[in-house]
């Protein structure tokens, strides 16, 4: 009995040992179960309000890989995403992070970052301020809506990023991508109503532009299309309707044609380390610029820009681009760069020719960083100051093809020849045109805006040649008769208004010795040459008017084909006059009997009239 209740009691303590280590299993189970429970909640989710009531409390808590998760509402933060945390709204409509107008609203300042379903509005209005502001690598930023902010997003030396499905509204600059980067992929992003929308800004170099932006994100419903790496396309209405943007990156032979960009973006047409390319025919109002930088062997011609609020014809670092016919009107006064006209930095070997930049007053109308650039027959018309810091560019293409046109210019068109000292007027202004610096200057100044030349052709014995003509008045009706030696055409226009007209034909067409009649009655002229063609000039009063060019005897002043007593009483009526006054009474100054072209109607123009007297044509 006794030995059985010692087992019995050595069998009790036994159980309560192994109870008491069941209990402490227990314990230690439960303590290490609220552990991990705990844990579980950190690298879950956090919730605000519910844990922490604004979301910069909760990411200052959380660590890397954590969820902050925001209820609807509104927040009225300044946000640091410091580090690798996934930042998530309950809906993006109701979910709102505002700035209150001050600075930029979320920095992602850490990489691996996720940012989503938010509306972030309301950042301040200074210089890069911005709705997010990035500055690092592989963050995730999408289906977020972007509001109201000076700049939407702003990349700045972010490469790997991921934007997918955000919408840009209502703010001055949607999403600005600048500095060192690439590699980043924009997918199903909705521009809309900003004051621009998309632009990328300074990448320096070739692998900074490498990114995957497909035409799924649109700006104002039109397809953003961003061309990396293409060869032999051509870009057109058919294959890329209604563009909203055109990059093209690292590409080769490219044309750029007939198309109208409608969507607002700084920068309407840019190209990148793009050689052997044509843009033409081509219309872009209230937007950007055209913008080449690290291109070579461009034309752009044929090309129409207005309202652009910066700028419009660009380039940087680009050589042996021709800029053709382009019009580029009201520039600089919508934006808020007021970038010139036309800028050209550190390029070089350049034509500019034809263009005509009209009525940007507010900002600078040439801003030329770059040596041995050709501009002439241009026209700069209210076009503000130029603004140059380099030397050795061409301003003209010598006499008598001529310069540019200065709505500034207050010369003055008496005189002709290389050295303006010649008898009668011939379009040129007589002093030259200082553009800035001692080797910037424009010898041969335009009097008359540069107009095309409207082309036509004459044919003799059996060769068809080409006559160039240009005025501000209409021009109708060109023939030539071979038989007569004689230019017919029209000129027609507001009655009474000045009218200027300039032919240039061919030496092997028509010689120099000729008469100039509108309506009749012969006018004064001039004639320069270079060796190979005539270049004749004249200015009257238009109405609706017939002009005759007709070759003619020397000394046949009114034009009738034959030297007789009307041209010798011509010429004794104006006999005494000089171009430069004073004239005798009763003795105008009539340059069309000055026939040896001296200033001056005197005994050797009265001598060659004598000296052909009774000779005809021919």
């Amino acid at each position: 009995m006794f030995l059985v209740d010692q087992v019995t009691i050595s069998e009790r303590k036994l159980l309560r040992r192994a109870v008491s280590g069941v209990l402490l299993v227990a314990l230690l189970a439960s303590m290490v179960m609220l552990t991990l429970n705990v844990r579980i909640v950190r690298a879950g989710t956090i919730i605000v309000p519910d844990d922490f009531p604004t979301i910069q409390e909760a990411i200052n808590h959380a660590t890397e890989g954590e969820t902050v998760f925001a209820r609807s509402g509104i927040y009225y933060e300044h946000i640091s995403l410091d580090r690798s945390v996934l930042l998530i709204g309950e809906n993006r409509d109701n979910t709102i992070i505002d700035g209150s107008n001050i600075g930029t609203v979320v920095s992602l300042d850490q990489s691996h970052v996720t940012l989503c379903n938010f509306t972030i509005q309301n950042s301040g209005k200074g210089y890069l301020d911005s709705g997010i502001r990035g500055s690092s690598a592989n963050n995730d930023v999408s289906d977020n809506i972007i509001a109201n902010n000076a700049y939407g997003i702003i990349l700045d030396g972010c490469s790997h990023y991921t934007l997918s499905r955000n919408s840009f509204q209502n703010n001055t600059f949607g999403l600005r991508i600048t500095g060192p980067g690439g590699s980043n992929t924009l997918r199903e992003n909705i521009f809309c109503d900003n004051y621009y929308s998309f632009g990328i800004i300074w990448p320096y170099e070739l692998s900074n532009l490498i990114n995957d932006i497909d035409a799924s994100n649109k700006i104002d419903n039109n397809p953003i299309y961003y061309l990396v790496n293409q060869k032999d396309l051509v870009i057109e209405p058919d294959a890329f309707p209604n563009i909203g943007y055109l990059e093209i990156v690292n590409s080769t032979n490219i044309s750029v044609k007939n198309i109208e960009l409608t969507a607002r973006n700084p920068i309407s047409i840019d190209l990148w380390y793009v050689t052997d390319a044509m843009i033409e025919n081509v219309t872009a109002s209230d937007k950007g610029c055209f913008h080449l930088a690290w291109c070579s062997n461009v034309t752009v011609k044929d090309n129409k820009l207005t309202d652009c609020g910066s700028g419009g014809l660009a380039m940087h670092l680009s050589q042996n681009c021709s800029f053709l016919r382009n019009t580029v009107t009201n520039i600089g006064k919508t934006g808020s760069w007021n970038a010139p006209a036309l800028f050209v930095q550190m390029s070089s070997d350049n034509m500019f020719m034809e263009n005509t930049m009209a009525n940007s007053e507010n900002v600078s109308g040439i801003t030329l960083e770059g040596g041995n650039n050709v501009l002439y027959h241009n026209n700069f018309i209210n076009t503000g100051p130029v603004s140059l810091s380099s030397e050795g560019n061409t301003w003209d293409a010598g006499y008598p093809q001529g310069g540019n046109y200065w709505s500034s210019y207050s010369g003055y068109d008496l005189f002709s020849g290389s050295c303006q000292n010649e008898t009668g007027s011939d379009g040129i202004g007589d002093i030259s045109c200082s553009v800035g610096g001692e080797s910037n200057i424009d010898h041969y100044p335009l009097m008359n805006p540069w107009v095309i030349p409207q082309i036509e052709n004459a044919s003799s014995n059996n060769k068809t040649y080409q006559v160039d003509l240009v005025s501000n008045a209409t021009i109708q009706d060109f023939s030539f008769n071979e038989t007569n030696d004689m230019m017919n055409f029209n000129l027609s226009g507001e009655s009474g208004s000045h009218a200027y007209c300039r032919l240039v034909y061919s030496k092997q067409l028509m010689n120099n010795t000729l008469a100039v009649l509108v309506n009749g009655t012969a006018c004064d002229y001039s004639i320069t040459d270079n060796s190979t063609h005539f270049f004749l000039f004249f200015t009257y009063h238009l109405s609706y008017d017939e002009v005759l060019v007709l070759q003619t005897v020397l000394g046949d002043i009114n034009g009738d084909r034959k030297v007789d007593v009307k041209d010798v009483y011509v010429v004794a009526k104006a006999y005494g006059s000089s171009m430069g006054g004073p004239d005798p009474p009763g003795h105008p100054w009539k340059p069309i009997c000055d026939i040896n072209k001296d200033g001056k109607v005197d005994a050797k123009d009265y001598y060659t009239v004598c000296k052909n007297y009774g000779k005809t044509y021919p």
